[in-house]
């Protein structure tokens, strides 16, 4: 008998997905966990772990430096994540990297979580598989000691914070969470951060025709307590160090990514190969693109919340320049940073 005609993983074995499910990330974990260790630290990854054991031995955790010379670059927090690895495993090649591949396991344990709550089982264990298994992802982002997988675990919360506590109509649980997240990825990688909050709010609030929610108090009390925050790091940091220089360079640093920082000859070169190559970093899950464009296909996503929230997410995204999105209740109006491949990984979890 075949191993489908058993009825392995027909519709109503739930207790077998389960159980198949288990033994899959068990195997993955062990895969992605257990040789850390063993490739030398290349690229950035020398540099971030100077820092993070600088701060550890200096006792400093606002001021990043290297070799004792002030370091100008994005906030700490990641650095942090690294430093706490450190007292936790031991100053080695695992510890640094740890914190990568445990946020990148996490994000598909939370998209797991979403798909499989606002579609069912099957949706969300093939969406986390999807995004477990994308090339760039498990064989590359997760497995160094940089700043971008665990940064997309903090977008992707906030941007689920939105959907999630929309659909719950607890505003102050929505915005608490969203701005939550988003400042702590403000305390990872800088200003560009809030770009995510804001469109993604105002984007989607808009297509709700529910836009008077910004102007509500969890909002305001949200996005002020978020701004004190920020204000309060700069405040302590200023205490250190030459505050001006500081949000000099870290803008310097955001500015690199955004249109704003290139010709137009860059600008025509991104708006060719940019969507071709976002399709080529979530490989293999853009093969079900071949199947999308049949009419049923489109009016199944269009009975689907959830579906429709990440389908604007990932179509703003995919064509990210100047990009008007229609439909029958509004007309949407993106502008988003663009770079390399580390500026995808925020929206990976949100194709599938």
């Amino acid at each position: 008998m075949k191993f489908i005609d058993a009825g392995f993983l027909q519709p109503t074995n739930t207790k077998n997905i389960y159980r198949l499910s288990f033994l899959i990330i068990i195997l993955y974990t062990i895969s992605l966990f257990y040789n850390l260790y063993h490739a030398p630290l290349y690229s950035e990854e020398p540099r971030r772990a100077l820092v993070a054991l600088e701060m550890l031995l200096n006792n400093n955790f606002i001021v990043t430096t290297i070799l004792n010379e002030t370091f100008y670059d994005h906030p700490p927090l990641w650095n942090i994540v690294l430093a706490g690895s450190i007292k936790l495993f031991g100053y080695n090649t695992f510890a640094l990297r740890f914190p990568s591949a445990f946020s990148f396991l996490l994000t598909g344990i939370i998209t797991f979580y979403m798909g499989r709550k606002y579609i069912g089982l099957k949706f969300g264990l093939l969406s986390a598989l999807y995004y477990l298994v994308c090339a760039d992802l498990y064989f590359y982002f997760s497995l160094t000691a940089e700043i971008d997988i665990f940064y997309s675990l903090l977008v992707i919360l906030s941007i689920f914070s939105v959907f999630h506590f929309y659909q719950q109509k607890r505003l102050y649980h929505l915005f608490g969470f969203a701005y939550f997240f988003i400042t702590l990825a403000f305390l990872t990688k800088g200003f560009a951060s809030f770009a995510f909050i804001i469109i993604t709010l105002g984007v989607y609030l808009l297509y709700n025709r529910d836009l008077k929610l910004l102007f509500s108090w969890p909002h305001i009390f949200s996005a002020a307590l978020s701004a004190a925050v920020v204000y309060f790091y700069f405040y302590i940091y200023g205490s250190y160090e030459d505050l001006g220089k500081y949000i000099s360079e870290m803008w310097e640093l955001t500015h690199q990514r955004t249109l704003l920082g290139d010709r137009f000859s860059g600008i025509i070169k991104h708006l060719i190969f940019y969507p071709l190559n976002f399709v080529a970093v979530i490989f293999p899950a853009t093969l079900f693109l071949l199947f999308i464009w049949k009419k049923e296909q489109i009016r199944n996503i269009k009975t689907q919340p959830y579906l429709i929230f990440f389908s604007y997410y990932f179509y703003c995204k995919l064509f990210s320049l100047l990009d008007f999105t229609w439909s029958k209740d509004a007309i949407c109006l993106y502008v988003f940073p663009y770079g390399d491949n580390r500026t995808h990984l925020p929206f990976v979890p949100s194709t599938w």
